[in-house]
């Protein structure tokens, strides 16, 4: 595709349009979130408060089911765990771009990693 100016200027205005309107619906949509995060909680209290687990009206089916949640308090013992018992699974598989970044910046090569370039595209309405 040849890049003509006007035609390019046009691309680029509306995608400053169109980043402007996302931030709009993106805020919107915050606010949105943090008023269902109330409601939720309005809800929960007062099914606690009743004793109901299970709830179900027209528009929708609510239920409180128990879970158990964890959080690493000791990263040190965990990560002794983990390598004794080969339970890499605990973890997610994912790596962290920019200490990666720093590493091979540095001149470490770490096994098992590809390394591959590409291009970020970035847009600044101004």
């Amino acid at each position: 595709m040849t890049a003509k100016k006007p035609k390019l200027d046009a691309l680029i205005n509306h995608n400053v349009e169109l980043r402007r309107e996302l931030s709009l619906l993106n805020s919107k949509a915050k606010d949105l979130e943090e008023q269902i995060k109330e409601n939720d909680t309005d809800i929960r209290e007062i099914m606690e408060i009743q004793g109901l687990t299970h709830l179900k009206t027209e528009t929708a089916a609510i239920s409180l089911t128990p879970r158990r949640y964890t959080n690493v308090t000791d990263w040190e013992e965990f990560w002794k765990y983990a390598h004794a018992e080969k339970a890499g699974y605990l973890v997610h598989r994912r790596i962290s771009q920019k200490a990666m970044e720093e590493l091979l910046d540095s001149g470490v090569e770490v096994p098992g990693v590809s390394v591959f370039e590409g291009a970020e595209f970035k847009l600044k309405p101004l």
